[in-house]
């Protein structure tokens, strides 16, 4: 569902756009389009499109247009959404609901000196659904799917037990440090006080304690 978009960069030179969405998946043709909405920085289309996914490794890329009638139509930003961020394991499809940020293209006038990082804001309402029907559904394409999920969750614990055994290492040179210094500052009490090791120092120096109360 492409549902509307926010602060939209004007192109037109009344400070608005004739903005539409035009809709991309795997780098194929046009799979997708919405109305135009005239004159606007903050268009609602609220459109429901289905399309078929054959592969998690797609991606979606929507365009945001301002429609010209004497002219070609300017890009007013874009922005791309890789399919397998909606799928998790175990086999679940999350569903995607917020603003996506628009990214401009070159060619957006701006001040001298001034970078623009946005061109707006693209809400979108995406569902991914299981194959139903037999192109590739049933067991063939869930198969596929809970294959593909289990492979991304292996990869992420491994990536966890990596972090975890960094961390380790971390906090054991951190220890190594911490005594290292403990030895220095005992090393160097001991060479202040001026000999005798340190547990017969400490010894004498409670017998001296001891002396110095009973008398």
């Amino acid at each position: 569902l492409v549902e509307a978009a926010t602060d939209l960069t004007a192109r037109d030179a009344g400070g608005t756009n004739d903005a539409y969405v035009q809709v991309y998946l795997g780098g194929s043709d046009e799979v997708a389009r919405t109305r135009v909405v005239p004159r606007s920085t903050a268009p609602l289309w609220h459109e429901e499109f289905s399309l078929r996914v054959t592969s998690l490794e797609q991606v979606l890329h929507f365009l945001v247009l301002d429609g010209d009638t004497l002219s070609s139509d300017d890009v007013i930003g874009e922005t791309l959404l890789p399919l397998d961020s909606l799928v998790d394991y175990p086999l679940r499809f999350a569903d995607l609901d917020r603003p996506l940020l628009l990214t401009p293209p070159t060619d957006v006038a701006r001040p001298a000196g001034v970078a623009v990082s946005s061109a707006g804001r693209l809400r979108v309402r995406l569902e991914l659904l299981p194959p139903e029907d037999g192109h590739g559904g049933g067991g063939g394409g869930d198969g596929e799917l809970a294959a593909y999920s289990a492979a991304r969750q292996r990869r992420r614990w491994a990536s966890q037990r990596s972090d975890e055994a960094v961390l380790a290492q971390a906090r054991e040179r951190l220890l190594a440090l911490k005594r290292e210094e403990a030895a220095k500052a005992e090393a160097q009490l001991h060479a202040a006080i001026g000999g005798g090791s340190p547990v017969a120092l400490r010894a004498a120096g409670g017998s001296e304690g001891g002396g110095g109360g009973s008398s």
